[in-house]
């Protein structure tokens, strides 16, 4: 088994590599190229310092590694089928961190989705930490009165969700000074409060300032600024000003973020047309975790979010 720059391959072999590591995966995964390149375009993703491990002429397994400044992040790690259990990853992972070293970085971050302890097993055994967890919600959204769901949550009630914050809140909040920082404190009140927000279409290029710097490497601003389905709003109620990202496609939207959290469902109700499915992915702090489950979100997915320290 041999290592070699992913830059070596075509982009179409590239694509059906990246589809046939990933064809048992946990979630589905079909790639298209337009779809990669994309992606790649967005997350920085660098095939120079992507790797892909062959037999004999034959692709058998590949690591997507991006970078920015002095962080890493490995956007995608798999073996096909046939090939595990013999290496293969733990291969890709030591070149990785030995690219990462020539390239100058600091750190190196990656997600992997809680189920899949095979993989976890061997990030932890090859000196990856993880720090936090994300959580992913999905609901349907009924146009001008999404937010009226059950167990008393008109008027503002916190409700906790189906998992219940209080067992919760204290592992998945960015205890560790990365993750909430002031949106862990106090309560949630979804309610309206009794002052419209206004809800002002902007360039997204406007928000900068205010945009979250903690996201995880999908949703940091240096991502979600090549996207160019993304609508982007600034929200104003009174003295108190916030913002709103979303990605609309075909029947559904997906939130890429909302501020301040307790007028997500104020501001869903405005921008949903008649009934539709709303996602978001990659929630990393405990206060708009706890916005999500009062509002009746279901967390569909989890990820725990691991870095390794050069």
């Amino acid at each position: 088994m041999e290592l070699a720059p992913l830059s070596c391959l075509p982009t179409e072999d590239i694509v059906s590599l990246l589809n046939d590591v990933f064809l048992d995966y946990i979630i589905s995964v079909k790639e298209s190229k337009k779809g990669f390149l994309a992606r790649a375009r967005a997350a920085d993703l660098s095939l120079k310092s992507s790797l892909y491990a062959h037999e004999g002429g034959e692709p058998v397994g590949l690591l997507l590694l991006a970078h920015r400044g002095e962080e890493g992040w490995i956007g995608g790690m798999g073996v096909k089928k046939e090939h595990r259990r013999k290496g293969v990853g733990s291969a890709l992972l030591e070149r990785c961190v030995k690219e990462a070293r020539v390239l100058g970085l600091r750190r190196v971050l990656l997600e992997v989705i809680v189920g899949n302890e095979g993989a976890y097993a061997l990030y932890r055994d090859r000196g990856f930490k993880e720090f936090r967890t994300l959580a992913c919600y999905k609901r349907t959204w009924k146009e001008g009165g999404g937010a009226n769901v059950g167990g008393g949550l008109e008027g503002g009630s916190e409700g906790d969700g189906a998992g219940g914050m209080g067992a919760r809140r204290g592992e998945e909040g960015g205890d560790d000074g990365r993750g909430g920082g002031d949106d862990d404190e106090g309560g949630v009140d979804v309610g309206g409060g009794g002052v419209a927000i206004d809800i002002t279409p902007v360039e997204l290029g406007s928000l900068e300032p205010l945009y979250k710097k903690e996201h995880c490497w999908q949703k940091r601003y240096e991502t979600i600024r090549h996207m160019r389905e993304l609508k982007a709003y600034r929200l104003e109620k009174g003295e108190e000003k916030g913002y709103a990202l979303f990605l609309r496609r075909e029947e559904k939207l997906e939130v890429v973020d909302v501020r301040p959290a307790e007028w997500l469902g104020s501001v869903l109700d405005e921008v949903v047309e008649g009934a539709m499915e709303v996602r978001t992915i990659n929630v990393y702090d405990s206060r708009l975790k706890a916005t999500y489950e009062a509002l009746g979100f279901e967390e569909f997915l989890r990820q725990r979010e691991m870095e390794y320290e050069l």
